[in-house]
């Protein structure tokens, strides 16, 4: 997707944002196949990836747990999207990179927050 794709989804109300995807555990290609596999999972879901890197598994201070990140690029429909996706995939980390401010009305605040609540 070019740059006048993406500035056209968000003219829409789409969400750009940068995630943070982390795993740790061991052994090391486990944790290496749990990223690709949950990143792979992501891309079924109705958000765009824009941009994906994976890194490879570092071995941490504890004996024999590796950690490792995923930052992807991904495009919401609405913030109802990125909330319900932040539930199901825990990222460590959501930046909202645009639009630089949002705006709803309190009827759909007051649906969303319903639906939070029913979950």
């Amino acid at each position: 997707m070019d740059k006048k794709e993406i500035e056209q989804k968000i003219s829409e109300g789409w969400i750009l944002t940068r995630i943070i995807i982390e795993v740790a555990g061991k052994p090391k290609k486990h944790v290496e196949d749990t990223i690709k596999d949950y990143v792979s999972k992501i891309e079924t879901e109705k958000a765009i990836i824009l941009k994906k890197e994976i890194n490879k598994a570092k071995k941490q201070k504890e004996e024999g747990i590796y950690a490792t990140f995923a930052e992807l690029e991904i495009l919401f429909k609405n913030l109802n999207e990125l909330v319900y996706f932040c539930f199901d995939y825990m990222p460590a980390s959501v930046e909202v990179y645009s639009p630089s401010e949002l705006v709803y009305k309190a009827r759909d605040v007051s649906a969303f927050i319903n639906d939070l609540q029913a979950k």
